[in-house]
């Protein structure tokens, strides 16, 4: 192996190929291991996962990038990818690069899967869920929550298999998702951490996080999964957090109709907001899963050829009978078939249009093996159908009861009808009251510490705490959501924008080196200098940044502004007239 070899291949090993993500810690690379059996079927090719070198310059955030190794070390399960080696590179590169390679996950991201391809089909998804959990079971097993288990972290095989990718969030059990060391507060200041679309409410709340937080993310998944989407999408991070905190859990079958109730069961059971209402365990939840999955009434889509033209139209699945029965009252075995009395005692006019809208069953609904129960449940539909249909008749030509009612002109002496829900015996119309709003204060300025005090006054609460990139000091408040101003319930969660204590390099190529260095100051930088000779732009232009523009690091940090020198003139050499040379003289 020649020297021009090894300076090709990092650490003298791992030859880069193709890069596979970057996050905000990391990049990842597919490399070729040349230590690796060449004939082993992925060709000895290994996912390369190497440190920012910003976040490489001390020992203490080498060894936090490192505990990701060490986590998944632990578990042992082939969901879960081996870890080939760690090690550092400084022979190669000027900067000191920290390393973890793996083994490489065959197939493709479940994000990208859908990207791809759209939502999976509800068995497919199931299945998958299934996998997921069977992983997170081993996870779990050896003292570890995984926390960010998001569309883009798991991978999906040609075969159908599952692994779980990226453990730079992992942590023992009970412990806060928050960036609480040297790593972590390089990236984040100290917030919280995690992918905001699939945070549980604890992890939100910057609270401690156990196995359940983890479930309440596969949820999620599996919700993208099913529906296209993230279980809460807003618009912006924060209104997205205190949806993960606040809003009722998202049903799938709400985006979908064809999607079945015990898959939205599942999903919902989930996504609650109390870890104790949750599955207690990943194999419970893998379990309710494979339950949903033999429901009959998830099946794939149905094809069927029609009779005019010959085409071959994809049909949805319909649901099943136990699911049609949920949607009814429940009746016993022997219960006889509702008479016109049993129909509900509504306004005509209202119960005419609920069922005019009804969906009427298609005649597909013959394509399946006909089943005794099913026919029973046929002929009283037909039944209803009818009894519905003469008291509709009945009723159009009847006038409707009289405590419904409305009064004429020659009755007016009487009492208009009454709101049913004004009526109502448990909810009584003086009892509701419109909720007490106070006004959301003015944040801004204020330290994290002053900004709760000041919502605890006003009758609110502190939500969750997201940070942002500015020139101004780590923890000073820049905003709220609700804002400043406007009215909100009292004891609403307000969401707070703190500074990171981080920010990007502004770009300053082709000013002034005076202008530049004022901006590079109240960026929050110290400004140094240095000098190229550069013929071709005035004098101390600026020729660009060391780090260059858009570079994100700490405040207080260095940037070297490159500055145009240019050349000295040489003196110049007398050009005057020629004095005529000396004759010479003969001897």
């Amino acid at each position: 192996m020649s020297a021009p070899d090894d300076a090709r291949a990092l650490a003298g090993r791992f030859e880069l190929e193709a890069l596979l993500g970057s996050g905000a810690t990391a990049t990842v690379f597919r490399a070729r291991d040349r230590e690796a059996d060449p004939g082993r079927p992925d060709g000895g090719r290994v996912a390369v996962k190497v440190l920012h070198p910003q976040l490489a310059q001390t020992a203490a955030q080498r060894a936090s990038f490192y505990a990701e190794a060490h986590a998944m070390r632990r578990v042992a399960h082939p969901g879960v990818p081996a870890i080939v080696a760690t090690g550092e590179d400084t022979a190669t590169m000027p900067e000191e690069r920290a390393w973890i390679a793996a083994s490489l996950a065959p197939g493709e991201t479940l994000a990208d899967r859908v990207e791809r391809t759209g939502a999976l089909p509800e068995s497919e998804a199931l299945e998958f869920a299934a996998a997921l959990l069977d992983v997170l079971v081993a996870v779990h097993a050896a003292g570890i929550v995984h926390r960010d288990i998001a569309p883009g972290n798991v991978m999906i095989g040609t075969d159908g298999e599952v692994a779980l990718l990226d453990f730079g969030l992992a942590d023992e059990p009970d412990r806060p998702a928050i960036g609480d060391d040297v790593l972590r507060s390089s990236r984040t200041g100290g917030g919280v951490i995690g992918s905001v679309n699939y945070l549980s409410p604890e992890q939100a709340l910057g609270e401690p996080v156990d196995e359940r937080g983890d479930l309440y993310q596969v949820a999620g998944v599996l919700h993208f999964a099913l529906t296209a989407r993230p279980p809460f999408a807003r618009a912006s991070v924060e209104q997205t957090m205190a949806a993960h905190v606040s809003a009722p859990p998202s049903v799938p079958s709400v985006h979908d109709s064809r999607l079945s109730r015990a898959t939205d069961v599942v999903v919902v059971r989930g996504l609650l907001k109390d870890p104790s209402a949750r599955f207690p365990s990943a194999a419970a939840m893998a379990r309710a899963v494979r339950a949903a999955l033999a429901d009959p009434g998830i099946a794939s889509a149905r094809t069927r050829v029609l009779p005019v033209g010959g085409r071959t139209e994809v049909l949805p699945r319909r649901r099943s009978g136990a699911e049609a029965r949920a949607d009814v009252a429940p009746r016993s075995a022997g219960a006889a078939r509702p008479t016109a009395p049993a129909l509900p005692t509504a306004p005509a006019a209202l119960t005419r249009s609920a069922l005019a809208t009804a969906p009427v069953p298609a005649p597909a609904a013959v394509s399946r093996p006909a089943r005794p129960g099913r026919l029973v449940a046929g002929v009283l539909a037909v039944a209803t159908a009818v009894v519905a249909t003469i008291w509709l008749i009945a009723s159009s030509a009847t006038p409707p009861p009289p405590p419904l009612a409305a009064p004429t002109s020659t009755d007016a002496t009487k009492p208009t009808a009454t709101p049913v829900a004004s009526t109502h015996p448990t909810v009584p119309a003086h009892t509701v009251a419109p909720p007490v709003s106070v006004t959301v204060p003015t944040l801004a300025g204020a330290t994290r510490a002053d900004a709760q005090a000041r919502l605890a006054a006003a009758g609110l609460s502190a939500g969750a705490v997201r940070e942002q990139d500015s020139s101004v000091a780590a923890g000073t408040v820049l905003s709220s959501s609700p804002e400043a101003g406007t009215a909100a319930p009292r004891g609403t969660a307000v969401v707070i924008v703190v500074a990171s204590g981080f920010t990007t390099v502004p770009d300053v190529a082709g000013r002034a080196g005076v202008a530049a260095g004022a901006t590079l100051s109240a960026a929050g930088f110290a400004v140094a200098e240095r000098t190229v000779a550069d013929a071709t732009v005035p004098d101390r232009t600026v020729l660009g940044t060391e780090p260059g523009a858009g570079a994100r690091l700490a405040l207080g940090s260095t940037v070297t502004v490159v500055l145009s020198q240019t050349p000295s003139t040489p003196a110049p050499t007398p050009t005057g007239p020629t004095a005529p040379p000396t004759p010479a003289r003969s001897p």
